[in-house]
């Protein structure tokens, strides 16, 4: 799997509650999970000889805020397979439902990312946008990494496009849809892919739950 690729999948976590955009869209929404609430994300993505998958769980700790934490599994090629470092992460939302930042980083890694997120909805669509930072603390380098996303909602049925980047080069999009089995139980599905000449495709599923 290009790991550009993988990069976007894994950009944004775990999304919250609040202005409908949810997985299997990597574009993070200004929601947070309400106060004492909790969210479990299960997801796995693959294409070809390329799989992986992987667990979150988020908890609202006030009106404004959550953290999240989550790790992962590489099951191919079987070369790389491996589990990944727990992942820690913090949201909080300046203007409820508008405005948010969100800051990640993992145990094993220099590496940490801050975002900015930016929610809008109309009628039956929303629209979100994310622009942030990827460093190493280290080396001191820094990449801009940044999404857009537009979802509708029709009933039990969320779905959208969206498109990122890093730095000067997009290098995501993907079509996907969240259907709500439950009012704590949810699926989904996404196709998305690069922009090069011979585009590398990844395919999502995963299952989102809420108590």
């Amino acid at each position: 799997m290009n790991k550009m690729v993988l990069l976007m999948l894994i950009f944004s976590g775990i999304p919250g509650t609040g202005v409908f955009a949810a997985r299997p869209f990597t574009t993070d929404d200004a929601g947070t999970v309400e106060k004492e609430g909790f969210e479990v994300e299960v997801a796995s993505n693959y294409w070809k000889n390329s799989a992986d998958a992987g667990i979150g769980l988020k908890h609202g700790l006030t009106d404004r805020m959550d953290i999240g934490a989550g790790f992962g599994y590489t099951a191919l090629p079987e070369k790389e397979a491996q589990f990944s470092a727990l992942e820690v992460g913090l949201k909080y939302a300046i203007v409820p439902d508008l405005l948010s930042t969100s800051v990640s980083a993992s145990f094993d890694s220099p590496v940490y990312t801050i975002n900015l997120i930016l929610s809008k909805p109309v009628g039956v669509a929303a629209f979100h946008g994310n622009a942030g930072i990827e460093a190493e603390s280290v080396s001191k380098s820094v990449n801009l990494v940044y999404g857009v996303a537009a979802a509708f909602n029709m009933g039990r049925i969320t779905s959208g496009v969206e498109v990122g980047g890093i730095n000067k080069e997009l290098n995501w999009w993907q079509l996907g849809a969240q259907i709500d089995l439950l009012d704590w139980l949810a699926v989904d599905f996404g196709l998305g892919g690069d922009f090069q000449k011979e585009v590398g495709y990844a395919a999502t599923t995963g299952f989102w739950f809420g108590f």
